[in-house]
């Protein structure tokens, strides 16, 4: 999800070392549950390679009772594993934020050496052309608010200046023409801009709620259906009135616009947050779920060799949850299935695990 997030704010890979401390809980969420599962399997196939579960069951000692203490110790660690979930959110936001803020003159750079423009919904810069910092033949458009007035700006030669305690840019153009604003005039040799580096920087709109704790998210989700519940209402306030009064023109008019623009950022940004909790939730609990499938599975198939045992086991285990998992996610993202569908994600490996473990028990 970090390096998701690195490709969607264009964050240039040098910058990936600065981010291993953040990163570490974040492998966490993976690493446990797995590991859990590959000590289970390992377990249980070299006991069966080495005939020892042959000698429990001679003994009339059912193998699976040496599971049960397992699937404890797991069921305990995956309430554990959630708190990591929540812990993993914060430390990736911040890990985020401060390679934005450390590397963000070397990011807009690159972005518009790529690109040859930057566009933000009230931000809009363009370059002929990059070179050693410099931008040539620029051109800027930025509004501060709904209300406020444009600012357009054209510059033969601009240069980008992080000022990183107050968190904005200095942009100082050469040979500028602008408009709109107090600073509206003539052709200037110099003059300075100061701009928010937030403006600049590609945003994930469901971020702030996705990379908080869960309590925190069950705050900022009901802040979010307040918010959605306003635009509908203004939305529906302004069609009435353009109904009444036959002003069909009304409905390209910016008022409009804007509340439709306000409406679609809310619902697209629920649509991505509203699983969050769910995928933390499955991924903690993905240390039993896996268990409870691989652990009877391995003794299942205890008369296989043991390489053979492990690879298997550890295959279908990790393929089928992972499968459940990612199918859950990208289908409950695009909102096609409920975002708690997810959780099938666990539920279907220990309904099977269930199953294997009765099986193994009468055989």
């Amino acid at each position: 999800m970090v390096l998701q997030r690195l490709l969607v704010y264009g964050i240039p890979y040098t910058y990936i070392p600065h981010l291993i401390f953040y990163i570490i809980p974040e492998c966490l969420q993976f690493l446990l549950p797995s590991s859990l599962m590959m000590g289970a399997i390992v377990t249980f196939a070299r006991m069966g390679a080495e005939n020892e579960i042959t000698v429990l069951k001679s003994s009339g000692i059912q193998p699976i009772r040496l599971v049960y203490p397992l699937l404890t110790m797991s069921f305990i660690l995956s309430f554990g594993a959630c708190y990591i979930n929540d812990i993993s959110a914060i430390c990736r936001e911040r890990g985020i934020r401060n390679v934005l803020l450390n590397g963000s003159e070397d990011i807009v750079i690159s972005m518009l050496k790529a690109k040859g423009e930057i566009n933000r919904r009230n931000f809009r810069i363009k370059a002929n052309s990059v070179e050693n910092g410099y931008l040539y033949g620029v051109s800027i458009h930025y509004m501060a608010s709904l209300t406020s007035t444009p600012i357009d700006a054209e510059a033969q030669v601009a240069r980008i200046q992080a000022d990183k305690d107050r968190r904005v840019f200095i942009l100082e153009l050469t040979n500028c023409y602008f408009r709109g604003g107090d600073a509206s005039g003539e052709l200037n040799e110099k003059e300075s801009f100061l701009f928010p580096i937030d403006v600049f920087l590609p945003r994930d709109t469901a971020s702030h709620i996705t990379n908080a704790p869960v309590l925190k998210m069950i705050k900022d989700f009901s802040i979010l259906n307040k918010n959605i519940k306003e635009a509908q209402d203004n939305l529906a306030g302004d069609t009435t009135v353009i109904l009444l009064s036959s002003e069909y023109g009304l409905y390209d008019s910016e008022v409009i616009k804007n509340n439709r623009a306000n409406l679609t950022e809310y619902a697209n940004t629920y649509k991505k947050a509203i699983i969050e909790p769910f995928r933390r939730i499955t991924l903690g609990f993905a240390c039993f779920s896996l268990v409870i499938f691989s652990a009877p599975l391995a003794i299942y198939f205890n008369k296989v060799d043991m390489y053979y045992n492990i690879a298997g086991c550890t295959a279908l285990g990790i393929g089928i949850f992972f499968f459940l998992f990612m199918a859950g996610l990208n289908l409950g993202k695009q909102g096609v299935i409920p975002p708690w569908m997810i959780c099938f994600a666990d539920i279907i490996p220990i309904i099977a695990g269930v199953i294997l473990i009765k099986y193994v028990s009468k055989k």
